[in-house]
């Protein structure tokens, strides 16, 4: 498996993965804000439009927290959480391939840099409950991002597959 892992590895600095990962990051939550204030304009046309409005403010509270860096880890755990264990609109491909993108930025550490957790870190207070915040996150080195990269690309073949079953069951595609 280390063979097949090494086609992902990148020739590049550590410094330079990690940049990735934190634009990464900031573009994703400000995409993810985006998306769910864009919904928040449907609840015009909803039976219930106060479930619709609060739905989309999490969303683009999650987005902005994590664009921000602030709490970067639980924050991702709960949007993953909420968005995909149990969708509260309709789930679609874009939710869950926004799913896939929180898994990989979970795993990489994002928030640990250019973020308010790394500012917060400084503090003398905050110092002990900063190492608590990143459980899930791996060291980043060459390997362990072709690792992450590997298994984010099992995941999309995988959502891939979930979506072409849906769809052969579907008499008008």
């Amino acid at each position: 498996l280390n063979r097949l892992a090494d086609c992902f590895r990148v020739d590049a600095r550590a410094a330079l993965i990690r940049r990735a990962v934190e634009s990464a990051r900031i573009c994703f939550g400000l995409i993810f804000a985006h998306r769910w204030l864009a919904i928040a304009g449907y609840s015009v046309i909803a039976d219930d439009p106060s479930t619709v409005d609060a739905i989309s403010a999490v969303g683009v509270v999650f987005g902005l927290l994590i664009a921000s860096g602030f709490l970067t880890q639980p924050v991702i755990v709960a949007a993953i959480g909420y968005f995909l264990i149990d969708p509260p609109l309709a789930s679609t491909l874009g939710d869950q391939a926004a799913c896939l993108m929180c898994w990989a930025l979970l795993f990489a550490g994002a928030g640990r840099r250019w973020s308010v957790d790394s500012l917060l870190r400084r503090r003398r207070r905050f110092k002990s409950a900063y190492r608590y915040l990143f459980p899930f996150a791996l060291p980043l080195t060459r390997r362990t991002f072709a690792w992450i990269r590997l298994f984010q690309i099992f995941l999309y073949w995988g959502l891939g597959v979930s979506a072409m079953s849906y769809h052969f069951n579907d008499p008008t595609w």
